[in-house]
């Protein structure tokens, strides 16, 4: 499955990694020629310097065979053009727009963009409803993207199911900052032994996430 991401480097640089360790292809579209460098280092994808609301560039990224493009540009205008482009030009099946301003996701959702993620809006309901650090699902950029918090959830058959955590040799970019269990969250200290079904909260570094995430999932890229 191909997929494209367009946006700033930190942001697609941990989520490309993210969907690489699961094994889907990606390809990284970014304006800047440093931070295509930077990222062409990072992300073990195909990186397109140029600006993504060009149908040109789209096309020379693979839009016309991409299962999905996801707009993550600071300019929701630019994440609208980018979706629309996708959608109208090259059939993208789906599309998931970053919209910065909360007021927006409506008129999203009326032009045909088929995902919506308002970081505003997903904030402000958490903290009206008080929910716990323990439903946040997915992945969370902490401290402008230098780290990331990642959850994934442990099926049968797992390397790290039975494993101590000392055992699992996680990269030293990534911690196991705890695990959700029947609902319930545990501070993971030495003795403890993953079970099947766990939901296992990860804090790295961006370039350790894909590696961490093998080594307890056994999914590879």
């Amino acid at each position: 499955m191909h997929n494209i991401l367009a946006g700033g480097a930190r942001l697609c640089q941990y989520l490309g990694q993210a969907l690489i360790a699961k094994g889907l292809a990606v390809t990284v579209i970014n304006p800047d020629p440093a931070e295509c460098d930077w990222l062409a280092g990072r992300v073990k994808g195909t990186v397109v310097c140029g600006d993504a609301t060009d149908p040109e560039v789209l096309d020379d990224a693979g839009a016309g065979r991409a299962a999905l493009l996801a707009a993550l540009t600071g300019r929701d205008a630019d994440n609208l053009v980018m979706c629309q482009l996708a959608r109208q030009r090259f059939g993208v099946a789906r599309t998931l727009a970053l919209v910065n301003d909360p007021a927006k996701v409506e008129v999203f959702a009326r032009l045909g963009i088929t995902e919506t993620i308002s970081l505003t809006a997903t904030l402000a309901e958490m903290i009206e409803r008080q929910v716990g650090f323990e439903e946040l699902v997915g992945h969370l950029p902490v401290g402008d993207g230098g780290l990331v918090v990642f959850e994934v959830e442990l099926a049968a058959g797992a390397p790290a199911v039975g494993a101590d955590v000392a055992a699992l040799g996680l990269p030293a970019g990534c911690v196991v900052g705890a695990v959700i269990r029947a609902g319930k969250a545990t501070v993971v200290r030495g003795g403890f032994r993953f079970a099947a079904g766990d939901r296992v909260l990860l804090l790295a570094l961006p370039e350790e996430l894909g590696p961490a995430i093998r080594r307890i999932t056994g999914e590879t890229a």
